[in-house]
């Protein structure tokens, strides 16, 4: 049996294979999933580990191996049988599992958000495209243009807006979607995908289970469809396991910050005064509104793209000059709307 298609199965069903697991614990939150450290350890080896090398093989035996021990009866397979049998010793391929990867399943464990799958897994690696500050360069006041470490997208200024940038996990994009599936631009997606987390199934289509959310389309009639997709709260940022450095002194919690590949936390650089310098006034009072600290991504994909109360600009591209009263007013309609 292949690992990698066992993994990819409990991502695609991961909102109802959690609630099988064992308590995470005294101490930890719900929210916070699984707190099995065998798995959790195989889910970062996975995602560390380079394309097709025996490290990430050995890690992805031992995640669906962990999986299957946790889960009574086995873990489910794509075969329709269960998990808890002998996992190949040397895969022949990644399978994937209605447009869900191995490492979808590493993101919605490690990190704790729902940016995965076929619909919102691209629009994850197109908000990821833009150019971003790691902990180092924030703390260091990014003396010089920050290193997104991320794929470059083909917009321009790096912001990115229009086309999702369809790269793969680990490379720049190439035209092809990140799962293998086609997808369309963050406006033409279904105004109804609005959260994945952590009551909705990320393959029901991210349905809101609270709803609606505030984020804003391009057409500016609808939800975003990132709007509270999988949003951090405190205290439920997996990914922290790994240390944000950022010389003692926290970022303002008004900052948008995402998740990047492997868990690492990463600014987006419109936030700051030419893309180094201190946070823009305007940027903090929009993500104010936007709820930022609680939905990163809904509202990174509101400023990244095209806003039609905005003649369709990228609001990005307009914070810091004359047009901030714009995006204040445009932030706030979007409240007054919902």
């Amino acid at each position: 049996m292949n690992p990698y298609g066992v993994l990819a199965h409990a991502a695609a069903r991961w909102q109802r294979l959690r609630t099988r697991l064992p308590s995470a614990g005294p101490g930890v939150p719900d929210e916070a999933g699984v707190d099995d450290a065998v798995l959790l350890h195989a889910l970062d080896e996975l995602r560390d580990a380079p394309a097709g090398s025996e490290r990430r093989d050995a890690a992805a035996r031992r995640a669906a191996e962990r999986l299957a021990l946790l889960l009574p009866g086995g873990a489910p397979a794509p075969d329709g049988g269960t998990g808890g049998g002998r996992f190949a010793e040397v895969p022949s391929a990644e399978q994937e599992f209605e447009g869900f990867r191995a490492d979808d399943l590493a993101v919605l464990v490690l990190d704790g958000h729902g940016m995965v799958g076929p619909v919102l897994g691209p629009v994850r690696e197109r908000l990821l495209a833009a150019d971003s500050l790691t902990a180092d360069e924030l703390a260091l006041g990014a003396a010089g243009r920050p290193a997104t470490g991320e794929p470059a997208d083909d917009t321009a200024d790096g912001l990115a807006g229009g086309e999702p940038a369809h790269g793969t996990a680990d490379g720049p994009g190439t035209g092809q979607p990140s799962h293998g599936t086609a997808c369309a631009p963050v406006a033409d997606v279904p105004a109804d995908r609005s959260s994945l987390a952590p009551d909705v199934d990320p393959a029901s289509g991210g349905a809101a289970a609270d709803g609606p959310s505030r984020g804003g389309r391009a057409d500016g009639g609808g939800e975003s469809p990132v709007r509270s997709a999988a949003g951090e709260r405190p205290g439920d940022r997996r990914g922290d396991r790994r240390g944000d450095r950022s010389g003692g002194q926290e970022p303002d919690p008004r900052l948008i910050r995402l998740r990047g590949r492997r868990g690492e936390p990463r600014w987006p650089a419109f936030q700051f005064e030419g893309g180094l310098g201190p946070p823009l006034p305007v940027v903090l009072t929009v993500n104010e509104l936007l709820d930022a600290e609680r939905d990163p991504w809904g509202a990174a994909d509101w400023w990244l793209a095209g806003n039609a109360w905005l003649e369709g600009e990228i609001p990005a591209r307009l914070a810091g000059t004359a047009h901030d009263p714009r995006l204040v007013d445009a932030a706030r309609f979007l409240l007054e709307d919902v």
